[in-house]
């Protein structure tokens, strides 16, 4: 993870226990690759000092696995969510993106961020 600055980053409060901790703002774009569609969601990451936003789960840890990645694209399409989702690897890639200036922090898939213009700026 390359070093990045704070100060170019939106900082969040959460509340207690992560109340300590740095977050800072940002959104994912979340694409089903069966179907191609692509949703936006707001995230919050967690700072860490001297290399900057956390990426971590959503390479190797939880927010890797299909079943918690059908989870997030369910919840920003505003639709249920299934009762029971197999774990797996492929069915949904993430892309991760500083709020403030758009930046791409984490890359799994080609896109057109413009294309996400209005909805992220309504």
């Amino acid at each position: 993870m390359e070093a990045y600055q704070l100060d170019n980053w939106i900082q969040i409060k959460k509340d207690p226990p992560h109340d300590k901790d740095i977050w800072v703002k940002a959104f994912s774009l979340n694409r089903n690759n069966k179907t191609g569609e692509v949703r936006r969601r707001e995230e919050y990451l967690l700072w860490v000092e001297g290399s900057g936003p956390n990426t971590y789960i959503w390479d190797e840890g939880n927010f890797a696995c299909d079943c918690n990645r059908k989870l997030f694209f369910c919840r920003a399409g505003n639709e249920d969510e299934p009762e029971e989702i197999p774990c797996g690897d492929g069915k949904y890639s993430v892309n991760i993106y500083n709020s403030k200036n758009n930046e791409c922090i984490h890359h799994e898939f080609d896109c057109n961020l413009s294309d996400f213009t209005q909805e992220m700026n309504p």
